[in-house]
């Protein structure tokens, strides 16, 4: 991939063109200082973009203003045989 295709698939997007799929990516909130991985929810009792974990919860869904996705974990050959306990 060519400096300029990788520069343009990581840029942030606005957020109108973001998946509502339920997959994790990255939001950038106009209130918050900090990006944040979230994912857009949609149930009986709410709908809007909302952070992962103990990330900030703007109360404001409208000042979700862009996001860019997340980069791929790094294949098995890359972690090696390392484990997580």
């Amino acid at each position: 991939m060519s400096n300029d295709n990788l520069n343009s698939a990581v840029a942030w997007q606005p957020i109108q063109t973001a998946p509502k799929s339920g997959k994790a990516i990255l939001l950038w909130w106009s209130c918050c200082k900090d990006p944040a991985v979230g994912r857009w929810e949609d149930d009986c009792t709410r709908e809007g973009w909302r952070c992962d974990g103990d990330q900030c919860v703007p109360k404001n869904q409208h000042n979700c203003t862009h996001w860019m996705p997340l980069p791929e974990p790094p294949n098995a050959a890359e972690i090696g045989r390392a484990s997580c306990r």
